[in-house]
């Protein structure tokens, strides 16, 4: 998926879509507002049409995503996508716990009648080209949803009319004419073929949807936003997911993958009290221990969070998890855009023998490179991540970067929150370079990994890990005491953390995240 140390270089062409002045056109920046006040614009659903997402043909979910997005700003009966798969049949449970009745559809058509009062209009484009994009940005500024010119004929028996004609246009024509008219405190990065997934969030916030590779448009969009705005979606990864999100860092924007995200239109309207973690009770120190804490990568990715990693017999829906502590990896700013999905983390995590702890993913409140944000931009963007960590009772940071450990002013702005108790340090290029140094900042630890489960990586089986561990220190009162193990999402699971456990020697102690900080804090020297 992504964070693959080993890039391979491809050739990408960009043609000329359209007359845009990319490199003249410089708007103001303003600062983007919190994602909260965007989302308290949507309305709470009391009642749900669901569909199968498998039943619906692309031109169809296209109407569908687009109306749903639409609807559930003025309607509290909305519409719920069941993609078939992840965890999407759990939250749809658990909105009905929250009292949310629901209605099973088997033909989008009905969607055409049950919201013919919210309306107005349809945007015509066609799905084999290159306007399904520029027409999803549309939807709400016309109060129209996005159809396919195959489905055109359902609406126009219903008598709806057509508000616009985007065939043939694409994402920059649609910037050059309503730039003014969309809001600058979201982005949305998205392949065309990718329906109905991220397209009703893109609607319901009123936000520009557009993609175009690592050229010069999308770097002047990125410049258009507003500073430390989200970046929702995914960019073009051809040669390596740190050329898109180094672009967006620069512009001061941090990306929240979410390219294959469901109903988050739907999820946002909701609102959860503040969440507590369960931690393990203290344990007894003892000074002839060395201490491991094991931590899966890529909670940022809140598709994942939404989609496999619920179900899935390698991760969250391993029949293990609880039988030993485990750190895992989640996007603070799950908080506002699937409170009731993150409520349904935390209450699992509470539920196992061994805590389960969480840690904010890399690097905030979504996936950014903090060396590349200009100053004021991740000094306020740390202040807002530190009154989400607040909400979600959540104390360790993640920090992906490039050649940064050492870079103290970086850091201090994350250590002076006083809701952020350590960082995790992880080096792009090789997440243990650092080998499990640990420095400090305002008196907390900056934590590198000391080694990583990682399939295909020399020194990164099982076998190596459980022989290097054995064989590290055991003093607590030095930083050697201690090894982070990262856990490679995409090609480790729980059934690897097991094995390794399994081969530790009897002094060799397995902690949760938040007890490794725990102990580190209380015992390590700062010299």
């Amino acid at each position: 998926m992504y964070r693959i140390f080993c890039i391979i270089p491809v050739l990408l062409l960009f043609g000329c879509r359209s007359h845009l002045d990319t490199d003249s056109f410089e708007a103001p920046r303003n600062r983007a507002v919190d994602i909260s006040v965007l989302t308290g614009n949507l309305k709470k659903a009391e009642h749900l049409l669901v569909l199968d997402e498998q039943n619906l043909s692309p031109e169809e979910k296209l109407f569908v995503s687009t109306l749903q997005g639409l609807v559930s700003k003025s309607s509290r009966t909305q519409i719920y996508i069941d993609p078939g798969y992840g965890g999407y049949t759990a939250w749809l449970k658990d909105l009905e716990i929250r009292g949310v009745t629901v209605e099973p559809v088997d033909d989008y058509r009905i969607l055409i009648d049950r919201y013919k009062d919210y309306i107005e209009a349809y945007i015509l484009c066609s799905i084999k080209d290159q306007s399904v994009n520029g027409a999803n940005s549309l939807v709400s500024l016309y109060k129209a949803p996005a159809i396919d010119t195959s489905l055109e004929s359902e609406m126009i028996s219903r008598g709806i009319s057509m508000a616009l004609d985007v065939r043939g246009k694409d994402e920059k024509w649609v910037f050059e004419n309503y730039k003014d008219r969309f809001s600058k405190d979201v982005l949305f990065e998205q392949k065309e073929s990718l329906v109905p997934a991220l397209r009703d969030y893109a609607v319901a916030l009123n936000g520009f949807l557009f993609f175009d590779g690592n050229s010069s448009f999308r770097k002047m969009i990125t410049r258009w936003a507003g500073e430390d705005a989200p970046l929702f979606g995914w960019g073009d990864p051809g040669r390596g997911e740190d050329k898109f999100v180094a672009m967006s860092s620069r512009s001061d924007l941090y990306t929240i993958p979410s390219d294959h995200a469901r109903n988050l239109s739907v999820f946002s309207g909701f609102e959860t009290a503040d969440l507590k973690q369960v931690s393990a009770e203290v344990q007894t120190y003892d000074e002839k221990v060395h201490y491991v804490s094991f931590l899966m990568s890529d909670g940022d990715n809140v598709q994942w969070m939404l989609g496999d990693l619920y179900t899935d017999s390698r991760w969250w829906g391993n029949s293990g998890r609880g039988s030993f502590p485990m750190g895992w990896a989640v996007s603070p700013l799950m908080a506002d855009i699937a409170p009731s999905v993150l409520q349904r983390y935390y209450r699992d995590a509470a539920a196992g023998e061994q805590p389960n702890h969480f840690v904010a993913g890399p690097s905030g409140s979504g996936y950014l490179y903090p060396s590349l944000y200009s100053p004021q931009a991740l000094a306020a963007h740390v202040e807002t991540l530190n009154r989400r960590m607040g909400r979600t009772d959540l104390g360790i940071v993640e920090i992906i970067d490039f050649n940064s450990l050492y870079k103290e002013n970086l850091w201090e702005l994350y250590t002076r929150q006083n809701n952020i108790d350590a960082l995790i340090y992880l080096e792009f290029r090789n997440h243990k370079s650092h080998k499990g140094k640990i420095l400090w900042s305002k008196g907390k630890p900056i934590i590198t990994p000391r080694e990583m489960l990682w399939e295909g990586l020399r020194g990164c089986d099982e076998a190596t890990v459980i022989r290097n561990l054995n064989g590290q220190n055991r003093n607590p009162s030095d930083s050697s005491g201690y090894s982070l193990v990262l856990v490679h999402a995409w090609s480790k699971g729980l059934d690897n953390v097991q094995q390794v456990i399994d081969g530790l020697d009897s002094d060799v102690k397995v902690v949760a995240p938040d007890e490794l900080v725990r102990l580190i804090t209380e015992k390590v020297s700062r010299d």
